[in-house]
């Protein structure tokens, strides 16, 4: 006989509703070389998990009132035409310097930092619904957020050791685990090259994809 037990996670409760919300943003992982089935494509992925700063929007886990967390993922470019560099460049309220487009920019630092997130409901080919961010901004002034409850947590897959890694909910530490796997099979049997304005693979065997392509 066993006695398994499912932990409840954002996908076992009803979609976000649509609207905008101030967010604390309080995991950033790098998840490495992912591979987009839509698109047939290789390309570095971050991932960005906030936690939204509104009591009314709290869900019950194990009888605990706990805060709704939305995440988004993101190919790790700052080309202009890039999901990134629309989301970030106003949630920082600047410009990039031409420096930062070039890789100065650390987005680490935007770990604990609060921004506001429009929330839009879609459903995916199953026709399930589900929330996604549409869009980012800057906190208005005079607005002031506190700390987020949940543990912040910055994993970079060079440097951050095994710890890090297992502080991340389990969905995440399975998406880096196959790039670290795929990785290691890739580097023994081709050639990798990568682009750097994009952070594509490039090879003889898969062509990268462009910023257009991925999101």
């Amino acid at each position: 006989m066993s006695l398994k037990v499912k932990v409840k996670s954002e996908a076992d409760f009803p979609p976000i509703p649509e609207g905008t919300y101030t967010a604390i943003c309080y995991t950033i992982a790098d998840l490495g070389m992912q591979y987009n089935e839509k698109f047939k494509k290789t390309a570095h992925k971050i991932l960005f998990i906030w936690e939204l700063d509104d009591d009314e929007q709290r869900i019950d886990i194990d009888g605990e009132k706990k805060r709704r967390a939305i995440s988004k993922q993101y190919t790790a470019s700052f080309a202009t035409k890039s999901n990134m560099y629309k989301d970030i460049r106003p949630w920082i309220g600047r410009e990039f310097t031409p420096e930062e487009m070039e890789g100065t920019f650390d987005v680490g630092t935007l770990l604990g930092t609060a921004c506001m997130i429009s929330v839009i409901n879609e459903t995916n080919a199953e026709g399930k619904v589900y929330s996604a961010i549409s869009s980012i901004m800057q906190l208005p002034k005079g607005i002031k957020v506190g700390k987020p409850e949940n543990p912040m947590v910055l994993y970079d897959m060079d440097e951050s050791p095994d710890e890090e890694l297992e502080k991340l909910p389990e969905w995440v530490q399975e998406k880096i685990k196959k790039s670290k796997n795929a990785d290691l099979s890739a580097a023994n049997s081709i050639d990798i090259k990568v682009d750097p304005e994009t952070g594509e693979v490039i090879s003889d065997k898969q062509k990268p994809a462009t910023v257009d392509d991925l999101p």
